[in-house]
């Protein structure tokens, strides 16, 4: 579990970790040579943050933050041509299918490029492919036309984020245009 700061105290944490006691000790055996803990006052001090109608209070405040955020990022993407086929309600990830934009963008290595170019991060899908004593080639993966895409930063960031994606799609969407 992990007590996230107020903000009002940046960078002040506190987590606890439960599960089998050999993870335990390894996990504590990496922390201690990491940050060397937090201190018994810290520990103390985040004890009423875990009363249960605080929790239950912070928890619906992020909850209700996320899906505002969600909405909006789904709605501007859906706006642009892009297929949502599920909402997530558990993270704050999209996972976001290229295969219907221009060929030049349609993999989330070429999209991932034309990102950084607009100072836009997102994740190729490769990334996230499991793929044992690489057997598949890179192109064969069924991750290729995906890239992660997190509405976890702030809307100034997400609005100027998509606002780039946007002149991405558009700009090549000309391009294919102008093939023809």
């Amino acid at each position: 579990m992990k007590v996230v700061q107020n903000p009002e105290l940046a960078g002040w944490r506190v987590a606890w970790i439960v599960g089998p006691k050999e993870f335990i000790k390894a996990i504590g055996s990496c922390g201690s040579y990491l940050d060397g803990g937090t201190n018994v006052p810290f520990q103390e001090a985040a004890i009423p943050m875990l009363e249960p109608n605080k929790v239950r209070h912070e928890m619906k405040a992020l909850q209700t933050h996320f899906m505002e955020k969600r909405d909006y990022v789904i709605g501007r993407l859906t706006q642009m041509g892009f297929e949502i086929p599920y909402e997530p309600n558990s993270t704050f990830y999209l996972w976001l299918d290229l295969s219907q934009l221009p060929e030049s963008i349609r993999d989330g290595l070429n999209f991932f490029q034309a990102c950084l170019e607009e100072k836009v991060t997102v994740i190729p899908g490769v990334f996230f492919d499991l793929n044992p004593s690489k057997r598949r080639d890179l192109f064969d993966s069924p991750c290729h036309h995906f890239v992660r895409l997190s509405y976890g930063p702030r809307m100034e960031t997400l609005k100027k984020g998509l606002d780039a994606i946007e002149r991405i799609v558009k700009k090549n969407q000309g391009a294919r245009r102008a093939v023809r």
